[in-house]
């Protein structure tokens, strides 16, 4: 009795190791970090992608600009999330927009992005804005609330580059116009796909 007592007590503390470890997790490579999400990992990235430390350089195959817009590069993806990688000339910015009800976590990897959240009081039919936050290397934010509307913009003295993790992808999403104050519904696609530049459409 007295040694299988002392196997429980082994047995928890590995356990309590094991799982402390895991919370304690240093994701240090894209491809882990993509190991990760493909295992269905989802919050253990979260837990931790914020103290992450993946060399940039990681990132360089998908790294696409456009002196037009923002470019929306996909690095994964499957039927529970999508993993891209937006990249920002000077100035350039989104509309105001909805994630479709989807979890969306952001970092930034470069530069300065300014964010403004908002919410959508449905009885004025009118937006209303929450906050202001600028964004520097290594920051983060996340919204799980369907109800939030947020903006993102370049405005730093040089490019930026951002990573976006959706829970599940986001096939459209509502964007709102502050010059006729009215919402309406826009498809999205992607600029690049896993690396490759696309010139139509991939969703």
């Amino acid at each position: 009795m007295h040694y299988s007592f002392i196997q429980a007590v082994n047995a928890i503390f590995v356990l309590h190791m094991s799982i402390s470890q895991q919370s304690e997790l240093k994701i240090s490579s894209l491809n882990e970090l993509n190991s990760l999400l493909e295992e269905g990992q989802f919050e253990t990235v979260i837990d931790n992608i914020a103290k992450s430390n993946i060399p940039l350089s990681d990132y360089d195959a998908f790294m696409h600009f456009s002196s037009k817009h923002y470019f929306r590069n996909c690095i994964s993806k499957s039927d529970e999330y999508e993993l891209i990688l937006l990249c920002w000339d000077i100035d350039q910015n989104t509309a105001i927009h909805c994630h479709d009800e989807k979890e969306c976590f952001v970092q930034i990897l470069q530069g300065d992005i300014l964010e403004e959240q908002y919410s959508y009081d449905q009885d004025n039919m009118a937006m209303v804005h929450n906050g202001t936050e600028i964004l520097t290397e290594g920051d983060t934010s996340f919204i799980d609330d369907g109800k939030l509307f947020h903006s993102l913009q370049n405005v730093g003295s040089s490019r930026a580059i951002s990573l976006h993790l959706y829970m599940k992808p986001i096939q459209k999403c509502k964007i709102y116009d502050p010059n006729t104050g009215c919402l309406s519904t826009k498809s999205l696609s992607y600029n690049s796909y896993l690396g490759e530049l696309v010139f139509h459409p991939i969703r």
